[in-house]
């Protein structure tokens, strides 16, 4: 099983395939938000051109083939959030199929990207209007999705209730949720689960593996103290707050529910270690070893 980890590196475009690699990784999940954001590289969206994305990324698979590293997956311009771009869906659209166009590009097959979160989405309320409104958006990545022969993969999400400030569950925070929108959408979506996300709206890492079974393409692992989107290492948020007891992730079960449902795929981190840049590699170094321990503990071996 091979590891991988987000691509927050302190290095350049070019070397940073070569710096993970060096760090004990065999693959990253490689954030598109920095290229197709409003603020990104390629600045209007408008203006992008199909032969400016191939370029660019069939550039950068160059270099991770040099360093005989993989793009296990990518993560689309973030979309869909309250008060996001203005809820101007055409836009939205056209960064997620650009997304889609370079995950191509970059060789890989699996394209996260997340759902429309609509304002007053928490809890059970909207539901179906959120749904229906998140079906009627990624209907519109499936041709782009079907041209370059890749897969979107939806993420389970969270938001903050605005009266008690605290995390709470918004559209696709449960995984059965998450499978009813694969089921309608058809088969080019599959499903991430975030699994740090999972505690913070009362959702167990492990069951949300076994309910999606083998529509579950990737993975986004790091972990919390069951309050807050920390994502941090496994294992190291340990200490639950005073006279609170939030859920937490226990790593053995989580690793046994992937064999389990028979996951072939990658167990990819989204984690960037914290503190200055002269101690990140060793983070990184760190995190890959607690990969390495987590692989261990699978009875499938592949």
């Amino acid at each position: 099983m091979k590891i991988a980890v987000t691509n927050g590196v302190p290095v350049g475009e070019t070397e940073q395939f070569q710096y993970l690699k060096d760090c004990g990784f065999d693959g990253t999940d490689l954030s598109l938000g920095r290229y197709f954001e409003r603020s990104g590289m390629f600045g209007d969206i408008d203006n992008v051109t199909d032969q400016q994305i191939k370029e660019h990324f069939t550039m950068l698979k160059k270099h991770a083939d040099a360093a005989g590293f993989e793009v296990c997956q990518t993560h689309s311009a973030f979309s869909g959030h309250p008060g996001g771009y203005d809820f101007d869906y055409d836009e939205i659209v056209k960064r997620q199929v650009a997304s889609i166009k370079a995950t191509h590009y970059l060789g890989s097959k699996y394209c996260v990207v997340h759902p429309i979160i609509m304002p007053g989405r928490r809890y059970d309320l909207l539901k179906q209007e959120a749904f229906d409104k998140s079906v009627e958006f990624y209907k519109r990545l499936i041709p782009a999705l079907e041209e370059y022969d890749v897969y979107c993969c939806i993420e389970n999400m969270w938001v903050s209730d605005p009266v008690y400030g605290h995390i709470c569950s918004t559209i696709l925070s449960h995984a059965q949720e998450m499978v009813d929108m694969c089921n309608v959408l058809g088969d080019r979506f599959r499903i991430c689960v975030d699994v740090g996300h999972g505690p913070l709206t009362q959702d167990d890492a492990a069951e949300m593996i076994r309910i999606s079974g083998d529509k579950l393409a990737v993975l986004h692992t790091h972990d919390n103290d069951g309050m807050c989107d920390l994502h941090t290492f496994p294992y190291s948020a340990h200490g639950a707050p005073c006279r609170l007891k939030p859920m937490r992730i226990n790593w053995e079960e989580f690793m046994a529910a992937l064999d389990e449902v028979n996951y072939r795929g990658v167990l990819s981190f989204e984690i960037t270690p914290p503190g200055p840049e002269p101690v990140l590699t060793a983070g990184y170094k760190y995190l890959a070893e607690i990969g390495r321990y987590l692989v261990s503990l699978r009875k499938i071996k592949y």
